[in-house]
């Protein structure tokens, strides 16, 4: 009968033969299983074969098999599976017992919960939260999480929005783990957002992913720090296919713990890509991979197109929480000299004064079109302008842009026989608001 036994890190796994197979520094990810392995023969426990790797790998198992086989005549399937059983075996030992959720009443629950929020960006970002950054290619975001960290690290203000000290006094530490673009762009980018930075800022542009194997040294490097921004997604998570659901929450869980254990605000940067018609999304965008990208972290953010009224090369902000109040999406502006972005207004503040605009610019169309006299009569816009008392060259230009509901006549730059206007024949009805909220329709 087969044995398994541990003493001293390694574990010894016996077949029935004799054979025997050791297994030291063993290392678990999600049910595969790493270590150096020792094949050993009978009686003298001459070696086989030695090698390290992931011994719960089919193909890595036989190639030591058949390795081995060669060495004591054993057969390489008889070797290949003699490792297999050892592999289940130690997996058994090594797996954590299923944990067992823990049931309180609803008081204990409540009164044994810290219900405090603890911001380090007031209302926005809060210490021990996952948050994902997402917009399409280009678009700025890595610079945005760029003059974040600065900000924090400084003790400045991010978006309008204040930044919370520490406790103990001392500055915010932030690390930016930046693998997408090189050292150079970084490094130019930093000295444009400012020429001396904070010691407590600490730059890498490395590429790595968080797994299970490196989370422990990675969880005591960040320990302390109050920010980390992870750039981009793709890499820096353990994620080999971003639609799989089960794939990305694991991915994503294991950051979210990190954030837990170090206490610190966690950034993930993330591409987006056009929003379906199904899914309407504010921006114009939409996560890009499984919507678990979307349920997993405390928050995200996803920065889209530039909103109606807002000024060109501007960007808006959509905000999606657990733990934020109901928030307006904002718009932000890249001051392209110093790659800083700042919050210049609210989509709604935007749009309104985009439609107030518009209304007012129907309305003064219609003011217009009831000035003209009836059907096959025509004026000059001088005379419209007489007529109304406001300027003949706004006249012009309404009479001239709008052509659906104003005819022309006329030669142009002819004294003889100059340019007139009169109603169209099959102008729309006109029916706008002016600034002071009065509302104007007009006949056709």
């Amino acid at each position: 009968m087969s044995t398994l036994t541990y003493a001293a890190g390694v574990y010894r796994f016996v077949a029935d033969d004799g054979v025997t197979v050791e297994v030291a520094s063993v290392e678990s990810d999600r049910g595969h299983l790493r270590g150096n392995v020792r094949i050993l023969g009978v009686g003298e426990g001459v070696l086989l074969e030695a090698g390290t790797g992931w011994f719960t790998d089919t193909r890595t198992r036989e190639a030591w098999a058949r390795a081995a086989s060669q060495r004591n005549g054993h057969s390489d399937g008889d070797l290949a599976n003699l490792l297999l059983m050892a592999a289940v075996a130690i997996e058994q030992e090594v797996a954590p017992a299923p944990s067992i959720p823990v049931l309180q009443r609803g008081d204990e629950f409540i009164n044994g919960t810290d219900l405090e929020s603890y911001y380090l960006v007031d209302r926005l970002f809060e210490y021990g939260d996952l948050i994902i950054v997402a917009a399409p290619a280009k678009a700025g975001k890595t610079i945005l999480m760029m003059n974040f960290g600065l900000a924090v690290a400084s003790g400045t203000q991010f978006l309008g929005r204040y930044i919370h000290g520490r406790s103990d006094g001392l500055p915010h530490k932030v690390a930016m783990l930046l693998a997408e673009d090189s050292r150079r762009t970084v490094a130019r980018r930093m000295l444009r957002m400012s020429p001396t930075w904070p010691e407590s800022v600490l730059v890498s542009t490395g590429d790595f992913a968080l797994t299970e194997r490196n989370y422990d040294d990675i969880a005591a490097m960040l320990s302390g720090f109050s920010v980390v921004i992870a750039d981009p997604l793709l890499v820096v998570a353990d994620i080999d296919d971003l639609n799989d659901a089960v794939k990305v929450r694991r991915g994503l869980t294991l950051w979210q713990r990190l954030a837990r254990q170090t206490d610190a605000a966690v950034v993930l940067v993330h591409h987006t890509r056009k929003a379906s018609a199904e899914a309407g999304a504010a921006a114009g965008h939409e996560m890009l991979g499984s919507q678990q990208l979307q349920a997993t972290p405390d928050s995200f953010i996803l920065m889209g197109n530039r909103t109606k009224g807002a000024p060109p090369g501007s960007k808006t902000l959509n905000f999606t929480g657990r733990n934020w109040p109901t928030m307006e999406p904002e718009v932000i502006q890249l001051d392209s000299e110093s790659l800083r972005w700042e919050k210049v207004g609210t989509v709604d503040e935007f749009r309104k004064s985009a439609d107030q605009e518009d209304a007012d610019a129907e309305f003064f169309i219609a003011r217009i079109y009831d000035a003209l006299p009836p059907m096959d009569e025509y004026l000059r816009p001088s005379e419209l302008a007489e007529k109304l008392n406001i300027a003949e060259r706004k006249v012009s230009k309404a009479l001239g842009d709008n052509p659906m509901y104003f005819q022309r006549v006329g030669t142009p730059r002819s004294k003889a026989d100059p340019m007139r206007y009169g109603r169209a024949l099959t102008a729309p009805v006109l029916a706008a608001t002016d600034a002071t909220g009065q509302r104007k329709v007009s006949d056709t």
